[in-house]
């Protein structure tokens, strides 16, 4: 993930008003020890700004859906509405009629 917010164009409005978290977050070392407070900072202000490649909104989504549950897991805390969300997602796709 530090890749992604290194690549985070610095010179884009939306970046610039989180350059702190911005900063803080592109260096690998910070997410040694993340604490459930980081994660909540990184899926508030981060997580947004980073696009995905194809830049289609349900691909975002999801990227930050997981982002969340990938940094909820670093924390040791768990990220049941993620899990829930992505689940039904998953239904979704597979056509099975439970969340329709």
């Amino acid at each position: 993930m530090s890749e992604k917010v290194r690549e985070l164009p610095r010179d884009n409005f939306a970046v610039r008003q989180h350059l702190k978290y911005v900063d803080l977050y592109s260096s690998e070392e910070n997410y040694n020890a993340l604490t459930y407070e980081d994660t909540l900072i990184v899926k508030e202000e981060v997580a947004p700004l980073i696009l995905s490649d194809g830049d289609e909104a349900s691909a975002v989504r999801f990227d930050a859906l997981m982002y969340g549950i990938e940094l909820a897991y670093l924390a040791g805390k768990k990220y049941s509405r993620a899990r829930s969300d992505l689940h039904k997602k998953d239904c979704r796709n597979c056509q099975c009629g439970k969340y329709s």
